[in-house]
């Protein structure tokens, strides 16, 4: 099964069955959340830091927490680590691996880290356009249409890993697409959120309705996440809003009655992956499996000074 991670950028549980003016947020994701195949958790906690979308880009790939009050790319990026996409490849679930980044091939380290995580090729947004203005980034549209095309020829299986952009803050405005919101009872800027959201709902279905129409659907697992939560003091919604993270898993053959859906973390992920895929290596990472209903809550707090020794010593390195 060749594995697509999409992190969308900003993304927060509440979305998921909204309505707002008689109108869905997310249409096309609460159809998938109501899906028995699909496992669905709205309660995932965001374990990021300083470090913002990197962090949880650093999470995910690692199994690790990202430093206190330190940008951890800037650090990790000379480091060793045992990276999803390199897990699976060596014990031979995956044959390549690329991501697709909406910006610069060198913001937030990306070409830096996505060898340590095992991803062997990028596609930046110049490789979308050549004469892109430096300046702007590919809207989540343009990015799905570069995914599309790089799966086109990617060997299978594969591990694509696809970051987004459109619901990035401020919310001063919002995407036009011709979906609007009135509710005075919501914050400008956070009616701005929820337009972006719906965008980005419709982009993802395009895209998933395109795997199924190149035949790449049923033989992929497909997780969809947010990179971290939209904060607060950009929504201007107060303590009214929320910070937890939803989490899809498609095709991931998870009996959603013997899963945990209950609050957990993102550091979650990266073990949860390696089980749906039957991989045991000796690294499993910090976090626990959300496969077992039995999921026993721990304190993030804990890990957090274990994780930053791993980071700064070079764990990985010095245990080879």
């Amino acid at each position: 099964m060749n594995l697509i991670f999409i992190i969308v950028e900003s993304y927060l549980a509440e979305t998921s069955d909204l309505v707002v003016d008689g109108k869905e947020i997310t249409p096309f994701m609460n159809r998938l959340k109501r899906d028995s195949t699909v496992y669905y958790n709205g309660h995932v906690r965001p374990n990021i830091d300083m470090g913002e979308s990197s962090d949880g880009q650093f999470i995910y790939m690692t199994g690790l927490l990202p430093l206190k009050c330190e940008i951890t790319v800037n650090i990790a990026k000379d480091k060793t680590f045992c990276g999803l996409p390199a897990a699976l490849m060596k014990a031979g679930r995956l044959k390549q691996s690329h991501i697709i980044v909406p910006t610069s091939s060198t913001f937030w380290e990306q070409d830096k880290m996505n060898p340590r995580y095992g991803i062997e090729k990028m596609y930046s947004k110049f490789d979308y356009d050549k004469d892109m203005n430096g300046s702007e980034d590919l809207n989540d549209e343009q990015i799905f249409q570069m995914a599309t095309q790089v799966e086109a020829s990617a060997e299978q299986p594969f591990f694509s890993l696809v970051l987004t952009m459109s619901m990035h803050n401020p919310y001063t405005k919002c995407v036009e697409h011709g979906f609007t919101l009135t509710d005075e009872s919501l914050s400008g800027e956070y009616r701005n959120y929820l337009v972006d959201c719906h965008y980005t709902d419709m982009q993802i279905e395009r895209y998933i309705n395109g795997l199924k129409q190149r035949g790449l659907y049923d033989n992929s697992v497909i997780v969809i996440t947010a990179d971290h939560h939209a904060h607060p003091v950009y929504l201007n919604m107060g303590d009214k809003v929320g910070d937890e993270l939803p989490l899809y898993i498609i095709n991931g053959g998870i009996d959603r009655d013997h899963a945990w859906t209950g609050h957990c973390n993102q550091l979650d992920v990266y073990t949860t992956l390696l089980d749906i895929y039957g991989v045991r290596p000796e690294w499993r990472g910090l976090g626990r499996t959300l496969l077992n209903a039995n999921y026993k809550e721990y304190s993030i707090e804990k890990l957090q000074t274990l994780s930053g020794g791993i980071i700064r010593s070079n764990y990985f390195c010095l245990s080879q």
